[in-house]
């Protein structure tokens, strides 16, 4: 009778946990889906490299601005990526060498979203800006979001979400189930990070 009371309190506790997981993990997935870009773009970009096209997106968007009026910081990009890159991935684009030279930087140190909010950071003190839009695909916003808001409390951070794939909504749940773990251990290291201050 032990054997089976113990049992059965193993089981409960299991469906608990899993039960917890499962309505925190769906209110993740929500987040990711909850960005609608309706919000004005400021005329100083961020966007994180990884994800599919994201560059590519970015400099489509710039596109249709017909000055100099904006900058943008390419984030995380490889050592081999320089503004001559920037210009063949522009070819379909209305962004000229002049664009290129004074209004976007590389930053070729970040190898994760922590390293990128704080090259982000020094971008930013430099240029003595006040607000960015944080450009990056929708199931890594969150995580990026809330690094960006702990390191950078100082300057408004508008976010922007590109699509990976043509379908929006569609995301592999690989990459979904990474991603969610990725978040949780981020928002452990920043609430160490927010006690240290």
């Amino acid at each position: 009778m032990k054997l089976i009371k113990n049992k059965f309190l193993i089981i409960f506790f299991f469906s608990i946990i899993i039960s917890i997981l499962f309505y925190d993990f769906s209110l993740f997935y929500s987040k990711i889906f909850s960005y609608n870009n309706n919000k004005p773009l400021s005329k100083n970009l961020v966007v994180l490299t990884g994800g599919t096209n994201r560059i590519k997106q970015t400099l489509g968007i710039l596109s249709s601005k017909n000055n100099n009026d904006f900058n943008l910081l390419i984030s995380g990009a490889g050592r081999g990526f320089s503004k001559k890159t920037v210009l063949q991935l522009s070819k379909k684009n209305n962004i000229t060498i002049e664009k290129i030279n004074c209004c976007i930087t590389i930053d070729k140190k970040s190898t994760d979203t922590y390293s990128n909010a704080i090259q982000t950071k020094v971008w930013i003190q430099k240029l003595k800006l006040e607000s960015i839009s944080l450009l990056t695909s929708n199931y890594h916003m969150p995580r990026s979001l809330m690094i960006f808001t702990t390191l950078i409390n100082d300057v408004k951070i508008i976010p922007y979400v590109l699509n990976d794939k043509t379908d929006n909504k569609y995301i592999d749940l690989d990459v979904l189930i990474i991603e969610y773990f990725k978040f949780k251990i981020a928002k452990i290291r920043v609430i160490i990070f927010e006690k240290k201050f």
